[in-house]
Formats: C-alpha cells, sequence, structure tokens
C-alpha cells in the first residue's frame, strides 16, 4: 500500500483556524509551499493598523493554539529572524526530534511551521523604530543648544557694542568721535556685560 502523506492533511487543518486567528489581527494569512515537510505560511497586513505589537500577538496565539505554551525572550517579545524584503520569520516547532508525547506515534520528525510576516512602511522592526526615536531626540537637543549659542552670539554683540560707546573712535578721514559714555570704569563694562547677559 502506497504511504499516506499526512502532513499536508494536517497542515490543512491548522491552516484553516489560523487563518481565522491572523484575520482577527488584520493580517491575510496564504499558504507558501507543497507543505511535505513544514509549513510555509506568509502573513500580509490587511489593514493600515497592523504593526509589530499586533503581530507579535498574532504569533503567541499561534504558539497557543499549536503548542499550548509560548516561547518568549526575556523583552517578552517572541526571537525572529529579518529575511529578505525586511520580512519577519518565526519558526514554530510540533516536532523537530523529541518526539515526545503524541509525537511519539509519528517517525517524521520534521513537523514545524516557518511564518513569514510581511512590513509595511507603517510598520518597522522596533530596534529601527527605537533608533529612529532617539535620533529624532538627540535633533532636537542640538537645535536647543543651536539656539541658545544664537542667544549668547547675540549677548555678546550687544555687549560689544555697549563696551565701543566707551571708547573714542575714528571716522573714515581718521577723525577722532568722542565717546558718548565718558570715563567708563571697568566696573561700568562687567554692569554692561551681567546686563547684556541677563544677570542684571
Amino acid at each position: 500500500m502506497k504511504a499516506i502523506a499526512l502532513k499536508p492533511g494536517l497542515y490543512t487543518i491548522f491552516y484553516e483556524f489560523m487563518k481565522q486567528i491572523a484575520e482577527s489581527y488584520g493580517y491575510n494569512l496564504i499558504v507558501h509551499g507543497s507543505m511535505n515537510r513544514d509549513l510555509d505560511l506568509i502573513a500580509i497586513p490587511w489593514n493600515d493598523h497592523c504593526c509589530f505589537t499586533k503581530e507579535q500577538m498574532m504569533i503567541k496565539e499561534f504558539q497557543k493554539y499549536l503548542t499550548g505554551k509560548e516561547i518568549i525572550q526575556n523583552n517578552g517579545n517572541i526571537p525572529y529572524t529579518t529575511l529578505p524584503g525586511n520580512r519577519h520569520s518565526y519558526v514554530i516547532d510540533l516536532n523537530r526530534g523529541d518526539r515526545s508525547g503524541e509525537w511519539v506515534r509519528f517517525e517524521d520528525r520534521e513537523y514545524y511551521l516557518d511564518i513569514s510576516v510581511v512590513q509595511t512602511v507603517l510598520q518597522t522592526n522596533p530596534e529601527y523604530t527605537t533608533g529612529m526615536v532617539n535620533l529624532t531626540q538627540q535633533l532636537v537637543e542640538k537645535d536647543k543648544e543651536i539656539e541658545i549659542l544664537k542667544v549668547k552670539v547675540q549677548k555678546w554683540n550687544d555687549l560689544g557694542q555697549m563696551i565701543a560707546k566707551c571708547y573714542n573712535s575714528y571716522d573714515e578721514s581718521g577723525n577722532e568721535i568722542p565717546a558718548k559714555i565718558q570715563d567708563a570704569s571697568l566696573l561700568d563694562i562687567g554692569e554692561m556685560a551681567a546686563i547684556a547677559f541677563g544677570y542684571l
């Protein structure tokens, strides 16, 4: 008797329920591949509200449906691999060699799912998003520093003009122009500097 291919039938049962889960998070789940070894799936964002948080929630629900548990990192996220096109690849193992529980009935030890989640312009890697936020904050801080420097430069210019009034100057013909402020002392100049920099 010809051996019966169990995987396509088993994977089909999984797929029908997983498709409903994906739709609840705004994704369209499609099959990619022959299902002879693993179940290759592609999750495509089907609205503008898909995001990394919903992506992770969807994969966690897949895990609980298929294995009864979640496998997460210390940060609470499910690990994934970034593939060409910025796709996020998640692997859910059903039976990969341990053959425990009900899986002891199957000689084939390669039952697993490979799920690629397509990213959109609005949906980006959280590390990238965090980096962009940090960069934006740095630019904002730099803008603040530039504005402070502009104010300081203006104050220096004002101070220079004040000090210039304390000394005689000369016109284009070389004639001396009396200072507008006579007998200016260092104390007077210091007071001008304090005023220029907002201390008085």
